[in-house]
């Protein structure tokens, strides 16, 4: 042996490891003396790292970049005289034993701005998480893209704001490969507020959570408003009532649980199918007691509205549904479930709503999203219909009802998964047609309170038999106008029997409620043992080609 390469007495690379861990140390200790730390405490939000600890499984979390920072050396030395810790932490961990990623801002450094961390880190992350096919989840406090002008003194100039250097493009790639979660535990502004929007689904934490393009300041030196709040401009009230943000939860820590619920329904990325749960069936004295609601939920009085959550509840699995936007787009109501086990989407009409059911553009809106979500992951959809067709009048109109109407009908005719519709009562016009007919076969089927046709018979007969009204009311009076138009509305409701539509097979079953339930879990299980799993070796497929490209 060479005495180069002979190992001295001493030799060791234990010192640059002491100076690693020295710094590590630094950026894990919390700052208690520090007033962004004790401003942070004082507003009732936990500290990032906690954070992070209540949001995955205890001791997975693996930190990535663990001595980013700036540092402050003695002049001409390695000498470490002071350090400020980046304020983005990201890492791999694990959620109910699944591999994630996750991206965190810190709020007490530099109010979470992002001219305190490096691009390089937050861009590295949702590149890692999206070549690892893993979900990611992004928690936000702060995160504006250009934080302060402050930073120009720094720089010595202003700059064009980038996007690419960002990790935009990767941002935008991954909403087609993996879930992507956001959650605002703190002010969501300009970068912040788009990388919480750039997800699949989004919680804000109702106590200190805001999102906004611009704070309170710079919209009241704009001359816009004067003297609004974060919650005023942002706060769940708005967000989570006009769409931009998902769900909200009262504590940080029910936002996590929001979010760990949510990835449970969904596969680590496209090129998975949705997980299954255990599933153990209810005691059969349970399972009639659903079964007899069911049967009894949707009155025979046909102008009596009915409660529709009650009825989902008793159709999945115990507890396993999941509303998703529940405070925007009504009527429309989406989310997940289960049946024996498997994950379904779900959508539903609320027929108590204020447009008693009919479309709305917001609804539409509503619709279109879960859809394209349940298309992109491969969950199957189970849709309860009651659709009266699409919300009219003056309102209707100045809120662009077809256009919107039309763009969720597009999503119906793209999707790549199977969808049952169980036909609760109404499906009338073009906003029902597409509900319950855009794809052969069909899988549908009806209760007995199903009833259908381009239009309703109050209100139609009146339109389809005008002149002859007007006629009977010249001849008779108005003894003469309600004698015709009784004798009409009986003649079309003999017709419009839903066994009449079942014999001539335009409606392919009418069941009894109560044994919706087993109709709709054996759908379930065929779905995932062929069609599903045929659809996921083309989805593999797609990307082994874009992947060699």
């Amino acid at each position: 042996m060479s005495k180069r390469s002979r190992r001295r007495a001493g030799d060791s690379w234990q010192p640059t490891l002491d100076r690693v861990e020295q710094v590590k140390k630094l950026s894990q200790t919390p700052p208690t003396s520090s007033r962004g730390y004790q401003n942070q405490l004082k507003n009732g939000k936990l500290w990032v790292r906690d954070r992070i600890a209540l949001l995955v499984d205890p001791g997975t979390f693996s930190e990535i970049g663990s001595v980013t920072g700036t540092p402050t050396f003695s002049p001409g030395s390695n000498n470490l005289e002071s350090f400020v810790p980046t304020n983005f932490l990201s890492g791999l961990a694990r959620i109910d034993s699944r591999r994630v990623a996750v991206a965190a801002d810190d709020f007490t450094i530099r109010a979470g701005h992002a001219d305190g961390a490096l691009y390089q880190k937050a861009a590295y992350i949702e590149s890692l998480a999206q070549s690892l096919y893993i979900p990611l989840v992004r928690l936000v406090d702060g995160s504006s893209g250009g934080g302060s002008v402050a930073v120009y003194r720094d720089l010595g100039y202003t700059y064009v704001p980038p996007s690419t250097g960002a990790g935009w493009i990767t941002m935008i790639e991954s909403l087609s490969i993996i879930p992507v979660c956001g959650i605002i535990l703190g002010p969501a502004v300009g970068l912040g507020a788009a990388k919480v929007s750039t997800t699949h689904f989004s919680v804000i934490c109702s106590d200190v959570g805001s999102l906004f393009n611009a704070g309170p300041v710079v919209v009241e030196r704009a001359g816009i408003e004067e003297g609004l709040t974060n919650a005023d401009l942002g706060g769940p009230g708005v967000v989570c009532t006009n769409g931009a943000i998902d769900n909200f939860a009262g504590t940080e820590a029910e936002c996590f649980a929001l979010v760990r619920r949510f990835l449970s329904y969904l596969p680590s990325s496209v090129l998975d199918l949705p997980p299954r749960v255990p599933y153990t069936a209810l005691p059969p004295a349970e399972r009639e007691a659903r079964a007899a609601a069911l049967d009894t939920a949707v009155p025979t009085n046909r102008s009596r509205g009915y409660a529709i959550r009650p009825i989902i509840r008793n159709l999945f699995d115990d507890g396993s549904f999941l509303e998703l936007g529940p405070a925007w787009g009504s009527p429309a109501i989406v989310g997940f479930a289960r049946l024996r086990g498997h994950a379904v989407s779900v959508v539903a009409f609320d027929v108590e709503s204020p447009s008693l059911g009919a479309l709305t553009a917001a609804a539409a809106a509503k619709l279109k999203r879960h859809l394209e979500l349940a298309s992109l992951f491969g969950l199957p959809v189970v849709q309860l219909v009651d659709m009266p067709g699409f919300a009219i009048g003056s309102r209707a109109e100045r809120e662009g009802t077809m256009r919107a109407g039309v763009a969720c009908i597009r999503a119906y005719y793209a999707a790549s998964v199977p969808i049952f519709s169980v036909i609760l009562r109404k499906v009338y016009g073009i906003a029902g047609a597409f509900l319950v007919d855009h794809k052969l076969p069909h899988y549908r089927l009806a209760w007995p309170s199903g009833e259908w046709g381009s239009l309703p018979l109050d209100g139609g007969i009146e339109a389809a038999f005008a002149h002859d009204l007007k006629l009977a009311r010249q001849t008779g009076g108005q003894a003469g106008h309600d004698a015709l138009l009784a004798k009409l509305q009986a003649e079309f409701n003999v017709l419009a029997d839903p066994i009449r539509t079942a014999m001539s097979f335009n409606i392919e079953e009418i069941v009894r409620p109560g044994l919706t339930r087993n109709v709709l879990a054996e759908w379930t299980e065929l779905m995932y043992g062929t069609v599903l799993k045929q659809r996921l070796r083309q989805v593999r497929a797609r990307v082994q080609q874009t992947a060699r490209m």
